[in-house]
């Protein structure tokens, strides 16, 4: 998770996609998104991809060994989207996001925290899922 910030009872957050294999690769459209508790028990939530703010799916590359994340070089990573609202009765906390790329069948989890957070966030209902974007792209909310 790239980057987390909220706005009068909706989250944003964004996601850095990278490269570590030794060939580049493309990718394009929606990650499969589900969010699950610390038991790894799915949430009950809702996903659904959207665009928007002239944001679509757009067929990017990503090269080949891409350095880490704020390692200073940013060059070649992708990014997607992800908004929910936090304000209802009952929230859940998810310990993971489950992620599957499109057009693959392999799932992997990434906490659901920044790193510099110790504190997981409260998701309601609904989650919208932005499209894979070149880095540098507007969030499409």
């Amino acid at each position: 998770m790239d980057t987390q910030q909220g706005a009068a009872g909706t989250i944003y957050a964004g996601f850095e996609v990278r490269d570590t294999a030794s060939v580049a690769c493309t990718m394009q459209g929606y990650f499969g998104v589900q969010m699950t508790s610390g038991g790894g028990q799915m949430l009950a939530l809702t996903y659904a991809p959207t665009t928007g703010n002239g944001v679509s799916p757009t067929l990017v590359t990503l090269q080949p060994d891409t350095a880490p994340l704020n390692s200073g070089n940013d060059v070649g990573h992708a990014i997607f989207y992800m908004r929910w609202t936090d304000t209802c009765n009952t929230p859940e906390t998810p310990a993971n996001f489950l992620f599957t790329p499109p057009q693959l069948s392999g799932s992997f989890a990434v906490p659901a925290h920044l790193a510099s957070q110790n504190t997981p966030p409260e998701v309601c209902g609904h989650v919208d899922i932005g499209p894979i974007s070149p880095r540098g792209t507007q969030q499409p909310f």
